[in-house]
């Protein structure tokens, strides 16, 4: 049984390395109102899982900052777009975005911007496992973080995430332990980024169980914020837990809410693959999964009457297929 265990989670590891995370810049400018309203119409589709959408209103907002020389919109604008592509499965591109905010943020010297800059553009590095880039840009955030003593917790989610992608496991269980430590109850974005790292460090360390309660603490935290990608890879995260234990029932239960979100928001990739998780999960339990398939099937063509993602684009948009992740 532990063999199985073993390999099944090789197998699973690409899933619960690629759900990275990113930070979304706090704007305290007074700068020109079409683009904070476009920022904040962006933001709201960011989290009902909407990207394309998002990603528009993020594009006029560059242009209205870019327009009226405002630097510290222009430069959360290109966050904002960063942040995107992330959550899209793009890394490499979203870097290009960050670097940008970073060079700007420096320039007008807003010493928030620079960090959370900074933050993103190690996550988007060591979510391409370009660590030696990613370890100088962690060092860089951390000498800022001393500089100002405060417990800068995306520095420590990052650190610890760091750690585990190089299977350095106690180190990150210690980042990511001290990270839980410090976090405000009133940060729920970084309460579900954090829980979810702890959970795949669980799981990479075969301990199951605990995996469970880091996922649920995660779920329940994204539920709050409303973060439909994040919900989406916490169930899916959940149903792969229960399914290595052998909890054919929970896991059928947590494949079928999660499969419905990313077919919704048009990650056809992600609905094949947990489609053939949840075949199997069904037949182990016995349970009928054949209403949850129709509308799948239903939602994964476009046929969504929410229109959470099937709009005409008239500029490139991302890839062809969806291929969003989450935290």
């Amino acid at each position: 049984m532990k063999q199985y265990v073993v390999l099944i989670i090789a197998v699973f590891s690409v899933f619960f390395m690629a759900c990275g995370s990113v930070e979304t810049v706090s704007s305290v400018f007074d700068g020109f109102p079409h683009g904070k309203r476009e920022i904040n119409k962006g933001t709201v589709m960011y989290k009902k899982g909407c990207y394309r959408q998002s990603l528009r209103h993020f594009y006029r907002a560059h242009e209205i900052f870019s327009a009226s020389d405002d630097l510290e919109g222009v430069a959360l604008s290109l966050n904002s777009i960063g942040n995107i592509y992330m959550t899209a499965g793009n890394a490499a591109k979203a870097e290009m975005y960050y670097e940008e905010a970073l060079q700007i943020y420096t320039r007008i010297n807003n010493r928030n911007g620079i960090m959370q800059a900074l933050s993103n553009l190690s996550a988007a590095m060591i979510d391409t496992e370009r660590f030696e880039s990613a370890g100088k840009t962690l060092d860089r955030l951390e000498d800022m973080v001393k500089q100002k003593d405060d417990l800068y917790v995306s520095y420590l989610r990052n650190k610890g995430i760091y750690f585990l992608k190089q299977k350095a496991y106690i180190k990150a269980e210690k980042a990511l332990n001290f990270a839980l430590d410090v976090i405000s109850n009133n940060d729920l974005t970084e309460t579900a980024s954090v829980n979810f790292a702890m959970g795949n460090l669980m799981m990479k360390t075969e301990r199951i169980e605990e995996a469970i309660d880091f996922f649920m603490a995660a779920l329940f935290a994204d539920k709050k914020t409303g973060f439909s990608t994040g919900i989406a890879c916490d169930l899916e995260a959940l149903g792969r837990a229960y399914f290595l234990i052998e909890k054919n029932d929970e896991s059928v239960d947590f494949f079928k809410r999660s499969i419905k979100i990313y077919a919704m928001t048009g990650n056809r990739e992600k609905v094949e693959t947990i489609a053939e998780q949840l075949a199997i999960a069904s037949k182990r339990s016995g349970i009928d999964t054949g209403v949850t398939v129709q509308f799948v099937k239903k939602w994964a063509e476009g046929d969504v009457l929410t229109s959470f993602y099937n709009i005409t684009a008239d500029f490139e948009i991302l890839t062809q297929v969806w291929k969003g992740e989450c935290h």
